[in-house]
């Protein structure tokens, strides 16, 4: 999992993506780059709606003409090249947020974030294995790992 998408299940979760102000028209990716009427810079979160092949959450990478964009975890060029119509939301998102996030894409990167995380293996007569869930049953997902740091 990349940091931007652990961002964008939090923001979900959350239902709030900490928009600050919105930009709508026509907008050209190429070459990773992100052609935008207003000024940015580096290291503040995006939001992409309205693009068929570029939804999603981004960080500016770097600024100039054009703005290059990461997805928050390596130099890897997130975006793909096209023209579209839509909008793109500035983001406040707050450092503990980030944080939090940084610290799911870690956990869910690791053995224990697997989804079918094992608890015991056994066999008797037949096979038996053992998932590990939450009090009520659930699957643990990232959801239950991180609650008190959430709510």
């Amino acid at each position: 999992m990349k940091l931007n998408e652990a961002i964008l299940l939090m923001v979900k979760h959350i239902r709030n993506a900490f928009e600050f102000s919105i930009e709508r028209g026509s907008f050209v990716i190429n070459d990773g780059k992100l052609h935008l009427s207003e000024k940015y810079v580096a290291g503040e979160w995006i939001a992409i709606l309205g693009s068929a092949l570029n939804d999603g959450i981004y960080k500016i990478s770097s600024v100039g003409s054009t703005y290059s964009l990461a997805n928050g975890s390596d130099n890897e060029n997130p975006v793909t090249d096209e023209e579209f119509t839509g909008a793109v939301w500035r983001l406040r998102l707050p450092k503990s947020l980030v944080s939090l996030c940084a610290d799911i894409q870690k956990w869910t990167d690791s053995p224990e974030g697997k989804p079918s995380n094992v608890v015991s293996e056994s066999v008797v007569s037949f096979y038996s294995k053992t998932l590990a869930t939450t009090k009520d049953g659930a699957p643990i997902g990232w959801e239950s790992v991180f609650k008190s740091r959430i709510h």
